[in-house]
């Protein structure tokens, strides 16, 4: 029945039969068939057909999370063989956060590859929710994300926490000046303001890692050896400084001075670029600004790159962790303030683990190079 159960998934998820059969590899009449008989021994109509695709009935919804559950259970038990066998396959399947994926883990991947380069390493990024359905689905082995989650499937450990710093571009002084409009006059709001100028040295610049499938395009980090370890060096089952354990307290940064403080009451009526609802940073910007009765236009922009652009054109000022703005302060195409108003004014990168089952060597090898980096 479980692969049923999966091209049942896959239907509801592509939402027709030929999407289905396309992602699936079969052909239109053996998706027909495989739902028909799961249906026949469900005793129940689960998908209704039309021309323009297909819908869940009322038992084809109360049967899709059970379906799900399934899978999972079947991978876990799966993965529960290889861990006893000792052959589970060297691999590291990462659900990642998108700012994550761009700005934190870029240098520490390229140090993983370096140590382990027998080790196939496949990043998949997506929002938070999306991070959490596959990592409870076994479809990788964790997640690095900067939302909060509680959840009792799921163990947390925290990396480092991650600084909200208000951006704007370097001449640009209008809120710093405590004016969220621009003033009259002076339509671009224009002058000399003091930049944040330096910048952690936990959080160096590095282009964008694309990691699709097998080893992808990780920038070399400067920690990286630019030659292979010793077969010794990159076994996954360390020893010596792998044996410290891994620790379950978050790091917290600290920057080096910034520009002045600012309170969040200074956004009065400021243009404030976004990222999409979707985000857990765009939650926590909202929650902020509400229960501080803040007003200002939100500008929504689909990344973080985009984003800082829009600033450094002076289109308006973000709400961004460091370690996004870090390589552009260092480098004075920004300018950054943190907030004195606003406790909770960070974001903390966690790892997530699966709470039953043994955590696999590759996972601990990461989360090791993440705690070395940015602790």
């Amino acid at each position: 029945m479980l692969d049923l159960l999966e091209t049942f998934i896959a239907v509801t998820e592509a939402g027709s039969l030929n999407k289905a059969a396309e992602v699936l590899h079969l052909t239109h009449p053996a998706i027909t068939r495989q739902i028909r008989s799961l249906e026949a021994q469900l005793d129940a109509v689960l998908l209704v057909r039309s021309s323009h695709g297909v819908t869940l009935t009322p038992a084809g919804v109360a049967v899709l999370p059970h379906a799900h559950q399934a899978l999972a259970a079947a991978a876990a038990c799966r993965a529960a063989a290889r861990d006893a066998a000792g052959t589970r396959s060297q691999r590291l399947a990462l659900a990642t956060g998108l700012m994550v994926t761009l700005y934190v883990l870029p240098p520490v991947i390229a140090r993983f590859r370096a140590l382990y380069p027998d080790v196939e390493v496949t990043l998949l990024p997506g929002q938070h929710a999306a991070a959490i359905e596959r990592l409870l689905a076994y479809q990788v082995d964790a997640a690095v994300i900067a939302s909060d989650v509680t959840a009792p499937q799921i163990r947390a450990i925290p990396i480092f926490t991650d600084p909200l710093l208000l951006v704007e571009a370097p001449d640009s002084a209008a809120v710093a000046r405590g004016q969220g409009s621009q003033p009259a006059g002076d339509p671009s709001g224009r002058g000399p303001i003091q930049g944040m100028g330096a910048v952690h040295p936990g959080f160096p610049g590095a282009p964008p890692v694309r990691v699709p499938g097998r080893a992808g395009t990780v920038p070399r980090s400067e920690h990286s050896p630019t030659t292979s370890p010793s077969p010794a060096t990159a076994s996954l089952h360390l020893s010596s400084r792998a044996q410290r354990g891994i620790s379950e307290s978050a790091h917290t940064p600290t920057p080096k001075p910034a520009g002045d403080s600012l309170t969040l009451s200074s956004l009065q009526g400021a243009t404030l670029l976004v990222p999409s609802p979707q985000t857990g940073l765009r939650r926590q910007i909202e929650h902020a600004l509400a229960t501080r009765g803040v007003v200002c236009p939100l500008v929504e922009h689909p990344t973080a790159e985009t984003i800082k652009t829009a600033i450094a054109l002076g289109m308006g000022v973000a709400i961004l962790p460091q370690s996004v703005v870090a390589e552009d302060l260092h480098a004075g195409r920004l300018a950054a303030h943190p907030f004195s108003d606003w406790p909770d004014a960070h974001r903390t990168v966690r790892v997530l683990l699966r709470a039953e089952g043994a955590t696999p060597p590759p996972v601990q090898a990461l989360i090791r190079l993440l705690q070395e980096r940015y602790a």
